[in-house]
C-alpha cells in the first residue's frame, strides 16, 4: 500500500469518527484545529505519527483552557478529537511486527480513551493533564527513534529518504 493510501485511509477515518463524535460534518479545517495541518503527501510514516502525537496532546491542552473558561461545547468537541487520534493510533499498531511493546501500547491507548471520556464528564482538569502528560512522555520517545529508522520501505531502512515519493510502499 503506498503511503498516500495509508495517510488518506487515516485521514478518511479520522473524519469519520469526527462526524460520528460530533454529529456533524467535518471539514480538512478540523485537523488544522488540532495541529495536523502539514503537507501529509510528503511526510514520512515517522513524521505522520508525531503529527497524530501533537493533535492528541493539543486538543487536550485546549480542551482543560475550554473546562478552565466553561465553554464545555469547544471542550467536548477537542476532547473527541483527542479521542478519535487515539483511535487511530491504536488502529495503527501492527501486533505481529510490534508484539509486546504493540499490546502495552494498545492497552494504554485504551486508558487514556476511557480517561478523556472520564474527564469529559466531569470536568476533571487533572485527569486530562495525565493523559497530556502520558502522550508527551509518548512523542519524546518516538521522537528519539534514529533518523535511519524512520524511514522504511516494507521493514527495510532506506538511508537518506527525507521524503517518501508517492510510489513507494511501506
Amino acid at each position: 500500500m503506498e503511503i498516500t493510501e495509508i495517510v488518506f485511509s487515516i485521514f478518511s477515518a479520522l473524519s469519520w469518527l469526527l462526524v460520528f463524535f460530533k454529529g456533524e460534518v467535518m471539514s480538512i479545517s478540523a485537523y488544522k484545529s488540532v495541529g495536523l495541518h502539514s503537507d501529509i503527501n510528503s511526510a514520512s510514516p515517522h513524521r505522520l505519527i508525531q503529527m497524530l502525537y501533537e493533535g492528541a496532546i493539543s486538543s487536550i491542552n485546549q480542551a482543560i483552557g475550554a473546562i478552565d473558561r466553561k465553554r464545555y461545547d469547544e471542550k467536548s468537541s477537542l476532547i473527541s478529537k483527542s479521542i478519535a487520534i487515539l483511535v487511530e493510533l491504536e488502529a495503527s499498531l501492527n501486533a505481529d511486527r510490534g508484539g509486546e511493546i504493540a499490546d502495552n501500547l494498545a492497552k494504554l491507548y485504551s486508558y487514556m480513551r476511557e480517561s478523556l471520556l472520564y474527564a469529559s464528564g466531569a470536568n476533571d482538569t487533572d485527569k486530562l493533564s495525565e493523559v497530556s502528560s502520558m502522550l508527551m512522555e509518548l512523542k519524546e520517545a518516538w521522537d528519539e527513534v534514529p533518523v535511519e529508522l524512520r524511514y522504511t520501505s516494507g521493514g527495510r531502512v532506506t538511508p537518506e529518504v527525507p521524503k517518501e515519493s508517492e510510489d513507494e510502499e511501506l
